[in-house]
């Protein structure tokens, strides 16, 4: 049984990887997004406590996504120093810029 559920936990984090993993956004992209986050004075917010920021996890609805002019596919949340970029639709982390 406990392999069953080590198994089970395992399978979760490959598919959660791997679906972050299925959006790949071009430098282009993500060069629009970094100059948005500049120009637009985006203010950093601190992660929720307890949140461990990486690519594939799903962002606490708590958390305040704003829209990129001409790329609505993508959100975004300045997070300390990091942008992040998140699929709309699921929330999830599709690209963390440093």
């Amino acid at each position: 049984m406990k392999a069953l559920a080590i198994g089970a936990l395992g399978f979760v984090a490959f598919t959660t990887a791997a679906l972050a993993q299925a959006v790949v956004v071009s430098p282009e992209d993500e060069t629009v997004v970094r100059e948005y986050v500049t120009r637009e004075h985006v203010r950093p917010i601190e992660p929720p406590a307890g949140f461990e920021m990486r690519e594939g996890v799903e962002l606490p609805p708590a958390v305040e996504l704003r829209e990129v002019p001409n790329l609505p596919r993508y959100r975004t949340v300045l997070m300390g120093k990091r942008t992040v970029i998140v699929e709309p639709r699921t929330r999830r982390v599709i690209r963390i810029i440093e």
